[in-house]
């Protein structure tokens, strides 16, 4: 499993737990913050900016909205 497809599984099963269906509502929003410390908390870092490929992951849905 890449870096990436992480990312996705933790992103939805937040947005899961919290009722949402739509990626927008996920990352702009404060559930993102969640999403961000699981990420972090996964691959052992204090940040989720510190695991490869999360920036242009990050990057890239910004992008989109």
């Amino acid at each position: 499993m890449t870096n990436t497809e992480i990312f996705e599984e933790i992103f939805w099963q937040v947005g899961e737990e919290n009722g949402l269906t739509s990626w927008w509502e996920i990352f702009d929003s404060e559930i993102f913050e969640e999403v961000e410390s699981r990420i972090a908390e996964r691959f052992g870092v204090a940040d989720a900016c510190e695991v490869e490929e999360f920036l242009d992951w990050n990057n890239e849905m910004a992008d989109e909205l």
